[in-house]
């Protein structure tokens, strides 16, 4: 067997329904299923991706158990209750649907005993609800499978108690560039400067790309910087 057609009538994937059909490679399993049985999937060695829709709200144990070469894309957010918690045993790559995704970047100076200076951050929020955007939760990289524009906002957030200044630099980076930079001199108060824009997926080609957001603060003579890189893979 090299595919499977889900039929709508289609509620649940059996124990073992699949089990050592080696030759079966990419999967979609129908919105009308809820539940998958253990081991369903067993010894699937030839399947490179499968896709569980949100509608899947049970799911037995090792159902992917030595599926060796399998991505596994869902439509939920994270792992609903109702799945066993070893029905990922192989550790297979998983991707979650999106959801808006937020990042601080700190840098400043810290406390020395009896007084607070200033600290802040560049805080990235990534937003694009679509169902083609994913996340692996493992290693944080985010993965494309469609079409869809991202919108990359950047704002500085800062203490109190200080006569400061803080940058912040975002740069997306691959077969497609763009840097958005913030700067905001801040006295004595807490002040948030915006900045943001924005990417249609369907202008990059496939590949892997960077997202890097750097922080970088002055204060008098005294100066530092922070870093943080996102991996954004496009895969259409």
């Amino acid at each position: 067997m090299t595919a499977a057609n889900f039929s709508n009538y289609l509620k649940f994937v059996a124990t073992n329904a699949f089990s050592g059909c080696t030759k079966l490679s990419n999967l979609e399993v129908s919105s009308n299923v809820t539940s998958i049985g253990t081991y369903a999937f067993y010894g699937c060695t030839g399947m490179l991706r499968i896709y569980i829709p949100s509608s899947v709200t049970t799911m037995g144990s090792n159902v992917f158990q030595n599926c060796s070469s399998l991505y596994v894309y869902t439509g939920a957010t994270s792992k609903p209750s109702g799945w066993n918690s070893s029905w990922n045993s192989s550790n297979r790559p998983v991707y979650w649907l999106f959801t808006p995704f937020t990042k601080d970047v700190f840098s400043g100076f810290g406390y020395n005993g009896s007084t607070y200076y200033w600290t802040g951050a560049v805080r990235m929020t990534i937003s694009g609800q679509a169902s083609c955007c994913y996340q692996n939760t493992s290693n944080g990289h985010f993965l494309f499978k469609g079409n869809t524009t991202l919108i990359f906002a950047t704002r500085t957030v800062s203490s109190r108690n200080a006569w400061s200044k803080i940058n912040g630099t975002l740069s997306f980076s691959g077969a497609y560039t763009h840097t958005s930079t913030v700067s905001v001199s801040i006295t004595n108060s807490v002040t948030i400067n915006n900045g943001s824009f924005s990417i249609n997926t369907a202008n990059l080609a496939n590949g892997t790309y960077t997202l890097t957001l750097n922080s970088y603060f002055t204060r008098a003579s005294w100066s530092g910087s922070s870093t943080h890189a996102f991996t954004f893979v496009v895969d259409k």
